[in-house]
């Protein structure tokens, strides 16, 4: 398992909780923290799998150094219970390039303590090869598609996914690069697959909601390196 670089960590809950989530992560000098409020697609079923209770939740997006990320993961399990069910799902997946180096310190800031250097760390190599267990499916969509995207991945296999309303930008110069009209309003959708789920949940979603119908749909895929939330915990040591 990759021992450096800069984590995202991505917590989904329900609203009501997610304030506490993030209470947490500043206590532990975590800066860089993004809300938003999602729904759910599961069933009922699936989400008691999940660790979701209703489809009424939020997304927290943090940015943490990797060395941390298991002590904020076992304060996440120890505080708000996460890996019982109905009490949410958190997955962290590596940054794997930044906008300049000022934004590498931006995101860092509350995590430096005193003589580091913020371009040194950004230079350190993660020696260890990564092998995820798990991915973060992240599907683009035309506003109203979502359903569609989501029958698509169910289908093959998708137990649930994550809606978030989105808004896109330079819709002028993408209309000119795939010559098509593009919708601005989008909805992103976020789906936790296992190895063997990935590839058949996201060529469903092209077969059925891809670039060559109404839906216009992008998807890609990022990997997971730790997971809680769900009643499997890969990678996580005692």
């Amino acid at each position: 398992m990759k021992q450096y670089g800069l984590d995202l960590i991505v917590t989904i809950a329900n609203r009501s909780r997610i304030d506490a989530f993030l209470d947490i992560y500043r206590a532990h000098g975590l800066t860089f923290n993004v809300t938003a409020n999602a729904r759910g697609t599961a069933s009922p079923e699936a989400l008691r799998i999940l660790g979701l209770e209703d489809s009424e939740k939020a997304m927290l997006f943090s940015a943490c150094e990797h060395p941390s990320v298991k002590a904020i993961i076992r304060d996440a399990i120890l505080k708000m219970r996460i890996d019982v069910p109905g009490n949410g799902i958190l997955v962290t997946v590596p940054f794997s390039a930044f906008a300049g180096g000022r934004a590498y310190q931006y995101m860092i800031y509350g995590q430096l303590k005193e003589g580091d250097d913020p371009m040194a760390k950004l230079q350190e190599e993660r020696k260890d090869e990564f092998k995820p267990d798990y991915h973060l499916i992240v599907c683009v969509t035309n506003e109203g598609f979502s359903d569609t995207v989501m029958d698509a991945a169910r289908e093959v296999g998708a137990s649930g996914g994550t809606i978030i309303r989105a808004r896109g930008t330079a819709k002028e110069q993408a209309e000119k690069f795939f010559g098509v009209s593009l919708a601005t309003e989008k909805e992103m959708l976020f789906i936790v697959a296992t190895n063997d789920q990935r590839d058949p949940i996201m060529k469903n979603i092209v077969k059925k909601a891809g670039f060559e119908t109404e839906a216009k749909s992008i998807v890609f895929s990022l990997p997971v390196d730790q997971i809680a939330g769900l009643r499997r915990l890969p990678n996580m040591e005692d």
